[in-house]
């Protein structure tokens, strides 16, 4: 017994007969051909007496062949050295010899069957008798056997241990790469944090001056009249002492009149503070407005400044005309489309501690008008007014007045058409020379009613928010012949306070029943005398009873509030900020999931509702008006 090799890759510890049998069931020949028939077909025995037909395809070229004897380890034999070619022509599909014999019991010569391919006849060869291995045999295919499994283990073995270290290195770069991912988030919201922070400083640094300066103007008032009791009480002693004492009763100050300045800067004030002029060149004014900036609250605590003529071009720099603590946007005029060689220009001055988040939306320049939009959303923002947009306006004198109307109305138009735009409050100002903007647009208002320039308002200022504004006139800046025009709010926010009684409680009904059904009811019917008045009292003591049995809901209600946030979806509102202030995450995310669904089922149904209205009466003002909103 020995290791057995044969040219298929085949291997095992057997006898060269062991290795015999493997290549005639699997069809191995000895030069290292693999029978096509036996490798695809299992063996059959054609039928006896009918010779065997082997077809070959057209393109069949048969390998060279090798008739050197080999033994297994492939070397040439030196007995077989010597034979020609000639000699050793034997037909390709036939059986090899057995090898030689040998004095053992197991070598026995065992006959098989040969085919001749040449001639087609079958060849038969007596059977043979099986041999059985010895126990040494046994014993060292045991021991090739329990190799083989060991090999095969320390291979797997050794599978497992790459597989680990692979892992391991895996791990390790994930790990890194999320380690350098947290960095990169945490640095973003560090400086969102930062950018956040800045904000809220520059939104609170107006109201911490505003407090400590009605700190010590409170302060100071109350020393002062501290020091008038005083000085009165000591009047009052003399008195008691002399009654011949003369004393002034005339006060060098009206203390009925005197307050602490409670006005509401412009900064926090539902809608923002204005200062609006037609500067008439501005580089050569900034001294004098920087001036104003540090020492008048007026102008320190406006929201935005809007000057029209600005005179400014490209080549102005933009530090020629900076304001410490106002963020610039200009519009400067183009020579080229307005016609004029100077002249003209547009610029607006936005306090950084009203608003940061501002954006251009419209520049225009022609000869006849001049316009700059843009959009504001202010810190301190109210449930009425969202965002403003601020529109900059300047009409030339000579201009086509009609036309200047037509072109700033459509622009108007065209702003409040865009999406994001449709809640926004609209402010239109600028110096308008002769022309009117409620002759096209009717809903807008002119707040401006004190002369501008000589005995003429040519500075307007519009907008849809009646009574919005109050104008103050103040001297003019430099050299220029418009005065400079205050706009101070006028407008409070004023909520609907809605009240609404909760029938739903079975308890106050019932509380209400036992109250009517305990009434005295021909009471009322002997204290009247006319049937006017018995209604009246019956139904007034009915009311008294409703109002002290059924509890009363109140709600306040927004001009500007979405017709689908109902109460409910206001309350899973609340429910949300109630779970995101205790921490818990998990049911904050479940509320907010179904606040989100509960939001859209509720604008679903608000669109539905609207649908029927415009299908029933499509022809009604009020469906006229949704068609147009």
């Amino acid at each position: 017994m020995s290791l057995q090799v044969c040219v298929c890759g085949w291997s095992k510890v057997t006898s060269y007969h062991g290795l015999r049998i493997h290549q005639g069931k699997m069809g191995c020949m000895q030069n290292g051909v693999m029978d096509p028939e036996r490798r695809s077909y299992p063996r059959q025995t054609p039928p006896t007496g009918r010779p065997i037909q082997l077809s070959e395809p057209d393109n069949f070229i048969p390998p060279p062949i090798d008739h050197s004897p080999q033994t297994l380890t492939g070397h040439i034999h030196p007995a077989a050295a010597v034979i020609t070619a000639a000699e050793t022509r034997e037909p390709f599909f036939q059986t090899p010899e057995p090898p030689p014999r040998h004095q053992t019991a197991t070598n026995t010569y065992r006959p098989r069957r040969a085919l001749e391919f040449s001639t087609g006849a079958e060849q038969t060869t007596p059977p043979t008798t099986a041999v059985h291995p010895t126990e040494e045999e046994e014993e060292e295919q045991r021991e090739a056997e329990k190799l083989r499994m060991k090999a095969e283990l320390q291979c797997r073995v050794h599978i497992r241990k790459l597989k680990m270290a692979e892992l391991e290195l895996s791990v390790k770069g994930l790990k890194v790469s999320l380690d350098t991912e947290w960095l990169e988030i945490n640095n973003v919201f560090s400086e969102v944090k930062n950018v956040v922070k800045d904000a809220q400083q520059r939104a609170l640094q107006p109201l911490k001056e505003r407090k400590q300066s009605v700190k010590r103007e409170g302060k100071d008032l109350l020393q002062r009249l501290k020091r008038e009791t005083v000085k009165l009480q000591k009047t009052i002693a003399e008195l008691d002492g002399n009654l011949d004492l003369q004393i002034s009763l005339d006060e060098a100050t009206d203390w009925n009149n005197t307050s602490v300045d409670t006005l509401e800067g412009g900064l926090c004030s539902p809608l923002p503070m204005i200062l609006l002029s037609n500067v008439n060149s501005l580089s050569n004014k900034m001294d004098e407005l920087r001036l104003l900036i540090t020492t008048n609250r007026d102008f320190a605590l406006s929201s935005f400044l809007c000057f029209t003529e600005s005179w400014l071009t490209k080549d102005t720099p933009v530090s020629d005309v900076e304001l410490t603590g106002f963020q610039l946007l200009r519009a400067d005029c183009d020579p080229k489309r307005s016609g004029k060689k100077r002249g003209g220009g547009i610029c607006f001055y936005i306090n950084h501690g009203w608003c940061s988040d501002v954006t251009e939306i419209l520049k225009s320049c022609s000869p006849d008008l001049e316009t700059f939009f843009i959009d504001c959303r202010p810190f301190y923002s109210p449930h009425e007014f969202t965002s403003f947009i601020l529109a900059g306006v300047y009409i030339h004198p000579k201009a086509n007045v009609r036309e200047a109307q037509r072109q700033l109305a459509e622009q108007i138009q065209g702003v409040k058409r865009r999406r994001e735009h449709k809640t926004s409050t609209v402010i239109i100002l600028g110096d308008f020379n002769k022309a009117n903007l409620p002759q096209e647009l009717h809903e807008y208002e002119q707040f401006v009613k004190c002369p501008t320039r000589g005995k003429k308002t040519l500075d307007h200022c519009y907008s849809t928010i009646n009574k919005a504004y109050h104008a103050v006139s103040h001297a003019a800046l430099g050299l220029s012949d418009h005065n400079l025009i205050h706009l101070i709010p006028a407008s409070r926010q004023k909520p609907d306070v809605l009240r609404c009684q909760n029938w739903s409680s079975r308890e106050a009904v019932d509380e209400l029943r036992d109250s009517l059904d305990n009434t005295d009811w021909e009471t009322f019917r002997t204290a009247s005398n006319s049937l006017e008045e018995y209604t009246d009292a019956v139904t007034s003591y009915i009311s008294f009873c409703e109002d002290r049995c059924i509890p009363t809901q109140t709600w306040v209600s927004y001009n500007n509030d979405k017709p689908w946030f109902t109460a409910e979806l206001k309350q899973r509102y609340l429910e949300k900020e109630a779970a995101f202030k205790s921490g818990d995450m998990d049911e904050f995310k479940l509320i907010k999931n179904l606040f989100v669904e509960e939001m859209k089922k509720a604008k679903q149904q608000y669109k539905k509702k609207l649908n029927q209205q415009l299908a029933a009466k499509p022809n009604s003002p009020k469906t006229l008006n949704l068609q147009t909103t």
